[in-house]
């Protein structure tokens, strides 16, 4: 409509607008051979450049330039990786779940396994591929799988920590399957990129919780686990699914160009802040929730026996509560 003198612009539809032009044009300039295949979430930090110019510009005619930066920045990881390709996802877990060049499976690697004391650190990175975590009664770990040439990951272990890394040079595709004891008290951190991830801690024992997926899926079933203290998941170009315990913890999820699914268990109140989202949508109103103080609220929330408390952001995304689908 004109407003002085000139033409009102639709915030909203002009990030969307910027977002599929530098989508479209990152791929044809791709496809053309114009601009190199690279790994495109890495542009994720002007992410937080666009936050902050727009927190900056806030309350001036120029606010909406931090909002196009961000916009701008996921149209490049969008197209980008849609263009050079990340892998296509033919089942979240097991050994075939991810394929980054072609079907094969691989070559199983020996059998890796040790014992932890009363208490542990455990970190993980996979490159292209899947990981598939289980917790199992006892003190002992175990890493098993398969990759491109049979020579398995590189480990690091003591009694009290465990880190697997991809070998130097490893050959894709990768597909772990790694058992953690439930004797353990663990801190965890999980990071895959170009991979796929299904975790399953039933009767863990889990303190810190850190899980970081770029290009890929990740799903995490805390059904049953006997402790946990806070949970921290980052997705990139890609998709969080995470079934809640009935423990009470905080967490923190932030996917962007992308969606989280949050499964919560009736007898759990949940409070959920979802502020700095950008070009977000949200279900939480429809799965019964209420605002209140800036945050989505389970009524009666202040006298439940079992709450969670969680920091919500998705960033050209979307925030499910109990889809229809489910976490798994």
């Amino acid at each position: 409509m004109p407003y002085g003198g000139g033409v009102r612009i639709d915030q909203g539809y002009l990030g969307w607008g910027v977002f599929f032009v530098a989508a479209g044009a990152i791929a044809l300039a791709i496809g053309a051979g114009a601009v190199p295949d690279q790994r495109w979430w890495s542009f994720w930090p002007l992410i937080l450049v666009g936050a902050g110019i727009g927190l900056v510009l806030r309350r001036t005619p120029f606010e909406i330039i931090g909002g196009l930066i961000v916009a701008a920045t996921f149209g490049i990881m969008v197209g980008g990786s849609v263009a050079g390709g990340f892998g296509g996802f033919s089942g979240i877990g097991g050994v075939g779940g991810l394929a980054c060049s072609g079907g094969d499976e691989g070559t199983a690697f020996a059998d890796q396994t040790g014992t932890f004391g009363a208490s542990a650190s455990v970190d993980i990175q996979v490159d292209c591929g899947t990981l598939s975590l289980s917790a199992v009664p006892g003190a002992a770990w175990t890493v098993r799988g398969a990759d491109g040439d049979g020579r398995g990951p590189r480990i690091s272990s003591s009694d009290d920590e465990l880190e697997v890394y991809p070998a130097d040079g490893l050959s894709s595709p990768i597909s772990w399957l790694i058992d953690l004891p439930t004797d353990s008290s663990l801190d965890v951190s999980l990071q895959l990129e170009a991979g796929s991830l299904q975790a399953s801690f039933v009767d863990a024992r889990l303190g810190e919780v850190d899980v970081e997926v770029n290009a890929g899926q990740a799903i995490l079933d805390l059904t049953g686990v006997s402790d946990i203290a806070t949970l921290d998941a980052g997705v990139n170009a890609g998709d969080v699914a995470v079934t809640l315990p009935s423990w009470p913890m905080t967490g923190r999820l932030e996917v962007n160009a992308g969606a989280v699914r949050l499964c919560a268990p009736p007898d759990v109140a949940l409070r959920i802040e979802t502020e700095g989202s950008v070009l977000a949508s949200t279900d939480l109103s429809e799965a019964g929730l209420v605002e209140d103080d800036g945050a989505w609220v389970t009524p009666g929330y202040d006298v439940a026996p079992v709450r969670i408390d969680l920091e919500v952001q998705a960033n050209l995304g979307s925030v499910r509560l109990n889809p229809s689908e489910g976490c798994t």
